[in-house]
């Protein structure tokens, strides 16, 4: 009988033991482990959406600088017009008989003879 019972206790430990190695080798990752998933998307996100819309507002914001008058453009609305003059924030266009004010982000871009090629493809 106290053979039995020493197996038993035996095997308790030896199964406690074992629990314990078991519950060690299945720890939580550490705090820096867990970060890392969390730093490769943070730098997808910045290499996939914010540098390159950065590098946009770069161009767009170049464009405005560089404007003078005589250049064709077209405006956000859609508006095909010749810089008459410009400002710190407004430009005005020449659009044929009529002469109007754009707040100068609006420029979507300086068009290349766009009436010139709209013409030709007629």
């Amino acid at each position: 009988m106290l053979e039995r019972l020493y197996r038993h206790v035996v095997s308790d430990v030896a199964f406690a033991d074992e629990l314990v190695t078991t519950a060690q080798a299945t720890q939580q990752p550490s705090f820096a482990e867990q970060l890392i998933p969390l730093l490769v998307i943070g730098l997808v996100m910045y290499l996939l959406i914010i540098r390159p819309q950065a590098k946009k507002a770069k161009e767009h914001m170049s464009l405005l600088q560089s404007l003078k008058p005589g250049d064709e453009v077209v405006t956000s609305g859609g508006l095909i017009g010749r810089v008459k003059s410009t400002s710190d924030k407004i430009v005005q266009l020449d659009l044929g008989s009529t002469t109007i004010k754009v707040v100068k982000e609006n420029i979507a871009r300086v068009s290349q003879d766009l009436t010139v090629s709209a013409a030709k493809k007629s």
